[in-house]
């Protein structure tokens, strides 16, 4: 219903509201957000530190990873400063990838995103502390066997 010609330019709510108003109910809106937007994560890396180089480096490869075409894409993202940057703003304007980001001091913003990490800290095989980034790397990959599911790894 949701990508139909009628409604596929429609928020949630206003489909929502629609279906409502003709006595349909099909689900919330919230269920409704959950549909569209996927938590599949494309591409991931786990550093020892953030920076501006390395995000463009895991930008870059999963756009290519994943086929994506200029126009087909939007990142949402966080205020911190490697997805501010010019070098990763400039990759993705070559790309033609549409950036956001969340509203300054809302720590809600991108609650998808948030849950796929809550996920995975709250892992019961998670260990307190790894003994190297390798480790962690290794904790990470899919075929982990601390790790299971759409929670595999971390965005």
């Amino acid at each position: 219903m949701l990508h139909s010609e009628r409604f596929q330019d429609k928020a949630p709510l206003q489909v929502y509201a629609t279906l409502l108003d003709e006595g349909k109910y099909l689900c919330s809106p919230r269920t409704m957000y959950r549909m569209i937007f996927s938590r599949y994560v494309v591409g991931w890396k786990v550093a020892h530190r953030e920076s501006k180089a390395l995000a463009k480096s895991l930008i870059g490869a999963s756009y290519h990873k994943q086929q994506i075409v200029p126009g087909q894409l939007t990142i949402h993202a966080d205020r911190g400063s490697s997805m501010k940057s010019k070098v990763v703003a400039q990759l993705l304007d070559d790309l033609g990838v549409t950036k956001t980001h969340s509203r300054p001091h809302v720590s809600n913003d991108n609650p998808y995103s948030e849950a796929q990490l809550k996920t995975l800290k709250y892992c019961p095989q998670l260990p307190e502390r790894f003994g190297s980034i390798q480790d962690s790397r290794c904790f990470c990959q899919p075929s982990s066997p601390g790790i299971t599911g759409s929670t595999t790894t971390v965005a």
